[in-house]
C-alpha cells in the first residue's frame, strides 16, 4: 500500500465496526504492505517494535475482551524485497528472518499466550540453493 496521508487510508479502507491497524513502517517510512483490522468490542494495546525493527511489516497486539486473559498477536509479512530498505540480497534476508525471530522470542517471554499469523513466502528446501530467489 502506498498511501499518501493517514486520512485517505481510513476513506479507502474503512470497515464500520474496525480500527485499521499498520505497521510502524507506515509512520516511519509512509509505506506497508500489511494491515490488520480489529473489531471495536476488543481491547487492544499495540506493541511498539524496536527501532531496529520498524522496516518490517509486523504488527504486535495485545487484544482481550472484556474482562478476560489477554494474549499477544503478530501479524506479519516476509517480503522478499523490502519496501523500506528495497533490500532483497541472501543478508538482509537473514537479518530480517532474525529480526523476526527477535520479536518472536521477545513476545513468547510474556506471561501471556502467542500466537504469530503471517505469510512468509520462504522455500526452505531451495533456500540455499545458488540462484534461489
Amino acid at each position: 500500500m502506498h498511501f499518501h496521508n493517514i486520512q485517505l487510508k481510513h476513506d479507502i479502507l474503512k470497515i464500520n465496526g474496525y480500527k485499521i491497524i499498520l505497521p510502524n513502517s507506515w509512520s516511519k517510512f509512509n509505506k506497508a504492505r500489511t494491515l490488520v483490522y480489529v473489531n471495536e468490542e476488543l481491547n487492544i494495546k499495540e506493541l511498539p517494535l524496536e527501532e531496529d525493527e520498524s522496516h518490517l511489516q509486523s504488527i504486535v497486539l495485545e487484544v482481550g475482551y472484556g474482562r478476560s486473559k489477554t494474549h499477544i498477536y503478530n501479524f506479519y509479512y516476509r517480503e522478499w524485497k523490502s519496501c523500506v530498505t528495497e533490500q532483497n540480497d541472501s543478508e538482509a534476508q537473514q537479518n530480517d528472518l532474525n529480526l523476526l525471530m527477535k520479536i518472536w522470542r521477545r513476545c513468547a517471554e510474556k506471561d501471556k499466550d502467542f500466537i504469530a499469523t503471517g505469510d512468509m513466502n520462504l522455500d526452505a528446501k531451495l533456500w540455499d540453493e545458488s540462484g534461489y530467489r
